[in-house]
């Protein structure tokens, strides 16, 4: 009697069940198809086997997307920073070639430095504090008019432990992208629960996004 099963493995295999009568030797014709089957299902399976991509895409960092799209527009960009402190131009910078669109960047860290060089009047930081939707407009406008650059983009917020309040605890983040036409957009983000390092890295990667999205719409 001869039958067939399935193993767990998936290998098929052929089996000769024998009578008390059949003969011990064993038969070469059985032999050879048995062969042959598990040959052949060993092609079936790498036939259907899924072709997996022999290169896998890696993704593009932000500056690097940014910088390819200055590039190509012939723009240039400057930086405004408060809370990162330098973190968004020293990506910016670690792109090879960033001279030739990157013009520099004003850390403004006190408010008198946020007038002093970013034009933002005394007045609007004191109405609405340092970090605001309207003092940041007003230090990514001012990098764009002071470094004489098509684009620019601003972080102000709060990176701890220390400085938060109710209405803006740690981890409050405002950020602004601007062109020298007068076009402003803004997002606030809200990082909790973060160390201060983390804050000011994240908060400059999301700016980075934001200004990649505004140069592009």
């Amino acid at each position: 009697m001869v039958g067939a099963t399935l193993s767990l493995v998936g290998r098929l295999r052929l089996y000769v069940a024998r009578s008390p009568r059949a003969s011990k030797a064993p038969d070469a014709q059985w032999q050879k198809q048995s062969l042959k089957v598990r040959v052949n299902h060993k092609r079936t399976q790498q036939a259907h086997k899924p072709k997996l991509p022999q290169h896998k895409m890696k993704e593009e960092p932000i500056e690097t997307a940014i910088a390819r799209v200055l590039l190509e527009r012939h723009a240039t960009l400057a930086t405004a920073e408060s809370c990162t402190g330098g973190y968004i131009a020293h990506r910016l910078t670690g792109v090879a070639g960033s001279s030739a669109y990157y013009v520099g960047g004003v850390v403004a860290y006190a408010n008198e430095t946020k007038t002093a060089l970013l034009d933002v009047p005394s007045e609007v930081i004191a109405a609405h504090g340092a970090v605001s939707r309207e003092v940041v407009e007003l230090m990514a406008r001012g990098a764009c008019a002071r470094l004489g650059s098509l684009y620019a983009v601003a972080t102000s917020g709060i990176a701890g432990p220390g400085g938060g309040s109710k209405d803006k605890p740690v981890g409050t983040v405002w950020m602004a992208a601007a062109d020298a036409q007068g076009r402003v957009e803004s997002r606030l983000l809200h990082i909790p629960h973060s160390t201060r390092t983390d804050i000011i890295k994240e908060a400059g990667h999301q700016a980075l996004l934001l200004l990649h999205q505004f140069i592009l719409s």
